[in-house]
């Protein structure tokens, strides 16, 4: 689940709090760029934080599509709900947690 990607204890402790924070509202998943710009651990998770955003922002579109859409959005939103949360626990305890599925694709390097 970690990928043997490991972050600096410091930089773990330093933006913990701001992590976490822009994880629980995914709106706010640019808030660790702009606030530490050198964290790999901010960048990391201001990824995974980005990924979640955009699936759910997918699932909220195909979810007005009748029937089909539907059930792909409740999918979709499920893969979010579960990703959500191992992303949160990942980032407090400072490992790489990477959501189900579509954790490995990198928007922000």
């Amino acid at each position: 689940m970690n990928d043997n990607i490991y972050f600096d204890p410091n930089d773990v402790n330093r933006n913990k709090a701001l992590v976490i924070i822009s994880l629980i509202f995914s709106i706010l998943f640019f808030l660790p760029l702009v606030a530490c710009p050198d964290s790999r651990y901010g960048r990391f998770f201001a990824n995974q934080g980005l990924l979640l955003f955009i699936l759910s922002a997918a699932a909220g579109v195909v979810g007005r599509i009748p029937f089909i859409g539907w059930i792909v959005a409740g999918i979709a939103g499920l893969l979010v709900l579960i990703g959500w949360i191992i992303v949160i626990i990942g980032a407090a305890q400072g490992t790489a947690a990477r959501v189900p599925i579509i954790g490995y694709i990198e928007i922000i390097k």
